[in-house]
């Protein structure tokens, strides 16, 4: 969990300030959902191109493991190939991988 918390800080909050806890709160829960946002959409997209987590990363040559970091937006240590095999199977931009769509 302190992991989660570290992480958001960094990517998220990094260098902002708030006036009240209501903004803090508000930043926290946008984050959140775009965090559920992406995974969802990523793991819809893998079933929808007919895929379960395990059939792709078999075919692209990933574990199963480093998939699911993927899909977690956990990537750091994932190379940009990986991505763009990902990408090419399930028929997206690789963009959608790295920076989904707003709503």
């Amino acid at each position: 969990m302190e992991a989660f918390w570290g992480k958001m800080k960094y990517e998220w909050l990094n260098g902002q300030r708030f006036l009240t806890r209501e903004q803090a709160r508000a930043a926290v829960f946008e984050y959140m959902v775009k965090k559920i946002k992406f995974k969802i959409h990523l793991k819809a997209k893998i079933m929808e191109a007919g895929y379960t987590l395990d059939q792709l990363a078999k075919e692209i040559g990933i574990t199963p493991s480093s998939l699911s970091k993927i899909c977690n937006q956990h990537y750091d240590d994932i190379h940009g190939s990986t991505m763009l095999k990902i990408a090419k199977k399930i028929n997206i931009r690789p963009d959608d991988i790295w920076e989904p769509l707003d709503e």
